[in-house]
């Protein structure tokens, strides 16, 4: 079956089969858990760290860190 003719479930049933074989169940469990969705709103977070830097600005402030 070529993976351009499987639904998303059946991608997702070979994919877990295909974990448990090659992690076993635990360490399967282990990687989809570190891939799950996150939470909050990442364009708010960035916004609230960096504001409106320019990437001129972010890659001045790289090289004075690298300076000092």
């Amino acid at each position: 079956m070529s993976a351009q003719t499987m639904t998303t479930e059946e991608i997702q049933t070979r994919g877990w089969q295909a974990l448990v074989a090659d992690l076993g169940p635990v360490n399967a469990a282990r990687f989809i858990m570190q891939n799950k969705l996150g939470k909050g709103d990442y364009t708010a977070e960035r916004e609230s760290i960096i504001g409106h830097l320019t990437l001129e600005q972010i890659f001045a402030d790289i090289e004075t860190g690298r300076k000092n």
